[in-house]
């Protein structure tokens, strides 16, 4: 299925403000194609030692989904994924980019989303179903 991927990066004061649109053509007929969605978020914040990222998964509230027995929070802005030996930490931005795209996860859209008084960046994966 062909994808059309338009990339919009626009650098501000405050740091990186990113847009990635995904549009997909209409299916075919007799197509049929399930996703599942899972929403990453990011927030910043500047320490002593440099800029400090935390983040958070949201699966939603669905038993089928793919990662509702191998998702779960250690801490505040970290989770691990995964079972026994094959777990894997993730705490920042790019460990959680990479571990989503090696196992099938493709970006949809990345957006600056603000929640009560906090900025955070904000991913949307999607991926096929498992039937």
């Amino acid at each position: 299925m062909k994808k059309t991927i338009l990339l919009t990066f626009i650098l501000g004061f405050t740091g990186l403000n990113s847009t990635v649109t995904a549009s997909y053509p209409s299916q075919c007929i007799g197509e049929s194609r399930s996703l599942e969605y899972t929403v990453v978020r990011v927030k910043y914040s500047l320490k002593k030692t440099g800029i400090m990222s935390k983040v958070y998964a949201d699966i939603g509230n669905s038993q089928s989904h793919s990662l509702v027995k191998s998702l779960v929070t250690v801490s505040d802005g970290v989770f691990k994924i995964g079972y026994g030996k094959e777990t894997t930490v993730l705490s920042n931005e790019v460990d959680m980019l990479n571990y989503f795209s090696s196992n099938g996860w493709e970006v949809v859209r990345i957006s600056e989303v603000k929640i009560m008084s906090s900025i955070y960046t904000q991913y949307l994966f999607s991926k096929e179903a498992v039937k």
